[in-house]
């Protein structure tokens, strides 16, 4: 025994061992009793702000307008001059070709010309002798008819004048003919002539539009070939002053996205400097590239300092929905859940899930008022909003109902009519579903929650319907449209969040949000300007 302890104490390794385990033992120790057990929540205040959704992508800075400047015709530069960054306007010369060859082609196509006129006028000529022939033929017939009837000239001469006739009379078809084609002939030769002069035209390179050199390809003595298509030798940026951008777009985002929508860009030559832009054009060909389908979005911007140059990379964010100066809450503080909470809106309610529905607004917990579209959550006092057993956590929906606040009933464009119309058939809706909460239920679960099953004429999407066709019954046509239009942007849901009460603790309360972005989420009611949310939890330590 002896010596086998001796042997341990000389062994070095089992002694780092031992160091190993006894530093570990001591470490774990010290972070798991570090703290004191309580549990701290950090807060976050309820505020007022812009809350808005984009979609993000990139594309190349261009010119609203690029124009191509080519040549014609073929030949050797003999003058290049327009440089890059040079402002040009119509018509000003840019570029001249070597006009020799041209020259000497037009002499040329003006020598065939006179020749082509003076073949015309010997035509003239011909055709005026045939002409002055067949008079004579003419009148020696006659003579000849008038003689064969008194006996004075024999058959054969009369004849003779008879085939003499014939003979003058298409000699004067033969030399109108070559008259005919002696004049195309001349047509021709001026229309060579024309076409000559217009390859001579040519060779001077004149800018088509008012605009801005922003590429030059050639130099003098450089040899263009206008063979197959013309050859490039310019681009002019027509108007600098506006500007769009190319970006792609994947086909999951496209739907989201509206002509004449607001977008934001930023250039990496302007870091800190935040362009605006509105969508110009949503292409609808699509390009597809490795299975993934993307769709061109056109994006123009005004650029009158000239500080977005064609070719610069912008990041693009298009603003497919967005509310101004709304309630704001911490995204996070939907996230959380204190210590052993795991359900959702029904677990923490501690009420009975037959809630009714967010849209149309039951009684409150307590009671309290209601309001048309968009007021508290409905349900039972002390219940959740409305959802169906079991639901605990609620997805967004489209076409929630929008509230007809004045605010919205000004945007539509309602006359004084039209809003003492809605306000009635609000009063309407609410008396008529306060009776129905307050009759005998006829859920076979029990309760006389908002939430009934067909037959009961009460439930959310029949409520959503009447609401709707109450609607269209005051609204115009235009308006409703307009109206539809908003609600398909306002997906509201119900959400719950956690405040401290008095003693401290982590307390459930239920509210209804809208629109969320990355970093905060609209509250459409349930909290006010200046409430503390908490947003995390962490343990305090010693």
């Amino acid at each position: 025994m002896k010596d086998t302890l001796r042997s341990l104490a000389g062994n070095r390794l089992v002694w780092v061992v031992a160091i190993v385990v006894l530093g570990t033992g001591g470490w774990f120790f010290f972070i798991r009793n570090g703290g004191t057990g309580d549990i701290a929540f950090d807060t976050q205040p309820v505020s007022r702000g812009d809350v808005e959704t984009a979609v993000t992508s990139s594309g190349p800075v261009s010119a609203l307008v690029t124009v191509t400047v080519g040549s014609e015709v073929s030949g050797r530069l003999t003058q290049v001059l327009a440089d890059f960054n040079a402002k040009v306007i119509k018509n000003q010369l840019l570029a001249v070709i070597d006009p020799s060859t041209f020259q000497s082609r037009v002499r040329s196509a003006e020598a065939d010309l006179l020749v082509q006129q003076a073949t015309v006028g010997s035509r003239e000529v011909e055709v005026s002798t045939a002409q002055v022939l067949l008079d004579q033929a003419k009148r020696d017939n006659d003579r000849a008819n008038s003689l064969v009837a008194r006996g004075l000239v024999s058959q054969n001469d009369a004849e003779k004048a008879v085939n003499t006739l014939e003979q003058s009379t298409n000699s004067v078809k033969i030399a109108q003919a070559n008259l005919n084609n002696a004049r195309a002939q001349l047509v021709k030769a001026r229309a060579s002539l024309d076409q000559t002069r217009i390859d001579l035209n040519r060779t001077q390179i004149r800018s088509p539009v008012d605009g801005v050199v922003i590429l030059r390809k050639v130099d003098v003595g450089q040899t263009v070939a206008a063979t197959m298509q013309a050859p490039e030798l310019f681009q002019i940026a027509r108007d600098l002053s506006l500007i769009q951008i190319e970006t792609k777009v994947d086909e999951a985002d496209i739907g989201s996205i509206k002509e004449n929508a607001r977008a934001t860009f930023t250039v990496d030559a302007y870091p800190n400097q935040v362009f605006e832009g509105r969508v110009a054009q949503v292409r609808i060909n699509g390009t597809a590239v490795q299975n993934v389908v993307t769709y061109s979005v056109m994006v123009q911007a005004d650029n009158p300092d000239h500080r977005l140059l064609p070719g610069m990379t912008a990041n693009v964010r298009v603003i497919t929905d967005e509310r101004r100066n709304v309630l704001r809450v911490a995204s996070a503080a939907l996230r959380f859940r204190p210590p052993g909470v795991t359900g959702g809106l029904a677990d923490v309610a501690g009420g009975n899930r037959q809630g009714g529905p967010g849209g149309f607004g039951g009684p409150p917990p307590g009671g309290g008022g209601q309001r048309f579209g968009g007021g508290p959550p409905g349900g039972p006092p002390g219940g959740p909003p409305g959802g169906l057993p079991g639901d605990t956590q609620q997805r967004p929906r489209r076409g929630a109902i929008v509230e007809m606040t004045p605010e919205v009933m000004d945007q539509l464009g309602l006359d004084a009519k039209q809003k003492e119309a809605v306000a009635a058939a609000v009063q309407s809706l609410r008396e008529r579903a306060q009776a129905q909460a307050a009759a005998p239920s006829s859920n076979p679960l029990g309760g006389g929650g908002f939430m009934r099953f067909p037959g009961g004429g009460n439930n959310p999407q029949m409520m959503q319907q009447r609401i709707m066709n109450t609607l269209a019954g005051i609204l115009t046509p235009e308006q409703m449209q307009k109206y539809n239009a908003m609600s398909e942007g306002r997906a509201v849901r119900p959400a719950t969040i956690y405040v401290l009460n008095a003693k401290g603790q982590p307390e459930a309360r239920t509210i209804r949000v809208g629109l969320a972005d990355d970093i905060t989420t609209e509250v459409v009611s349930g909290l006010n300007d200046g409430d503390m949310v908490i947003v995390r939890s962490r343990t305090a330590q010693r």
